[in-house]
């Protein structure tokens, strides 16, 4: 065909026709990179092809992070003109380290409709830590053989991806309430361990016994927990 004769479909001021319906995306630096604690960063979107009207393109994050805009929309005029999205992360309170979120992108109208176009990956830095917290109450744990018992609690630091449990193993001169579990729902919530002496017949003296702490599941296996030291 006479150069006249190709379809008006052009790369603006490359003097190119005959480009095929297309969607660039050109992510700042090479990558995508964002933290929990407020980093965000961009990309640009672009056609490669002057559309015959108007076309959408939908910007479809997953529950890991959000974009500046979910629709984008090039006109005849200004499809060559690039628009950026900008990417945060969601800010959960789930120790995750360091993780992922995807962006997906479909366009309808002016003959893009259907056209494949390139997801976009966000490496994320979380600001949770996996962890648990002791609280003695009045600072210290002080029970007696045969009489007052003491308490103290115990709390997630994050949200776990399942269920946690705190396991509670007093040694021969202690006994304890028990076992802890937490939840996705409650994890925030303080629960009490309530330490009881052994009342044996040994003329001890005041002397001390100790609690230690292991945790399983939810991303909280094997973390380091504080010992509770008490006082008899």
């Amino acid at each position: 065909l006479a150069a006249t004769q190709l379809p008006a479909v052009c790369s603006a001021g490359s003097g190119t026709c005959g480009l095929s319906a297309g969607v660039t995306i050109v992510q700042s630096g090479g990558t995508t990179n964002v933290t929990e604690a407020g980093g965000t960063d961009s990309y640009t979107v672009v056609l490669n092809a002057a559309p015959s009207a108007d076309v959408t393109v939908t910007v479809s994050p997953d529950a890991q992070v959000g974009v500046s805009a979910t629709s984008l929309t090039f006109t005849t005029a200004t499809w060559n003109i690039p628009q950026t999205v900008t990417v945060s992360a969601v800010d959960d309170a789930i120790a995750e380290g360091a993780h992922t979120g995807t962006i997906t992108h479909s366009a309808s109208g002016g003959g893009y409709t259907g056209v494949s176009i390139a997801s976009v990956t966000a490496n994320i830095t979380d600001n949770d830590t996996a962890g648990v917290t002791i609280t003695q109450s009045g600072g210290t744990t002080n029970v007696t053989e045969g009489g007052a018992t003491d308490t103290y609690t115990v709390v997630l630091t994050s949200q776990p991806a399942s269920n946690v449990t705190i396991a509670v193993s007093p040694n021969a001169q202690l006994t304890t309430s028990g076992n802890l579990t937490f939840t996705s729902a409650n994890w925030m919530t303080a629960q009490t361990v309530t330490v009881t002496a052994v009342n044996d017949a040994i003329a001890e003296g005041t002397h001390a016994g100790t609690i230690t702490h292991s945790a399983s599941g939810g991303g909280y296996t094997g973390i380091s927990i504080a010992s509770v030291n008490a006082t008899i």
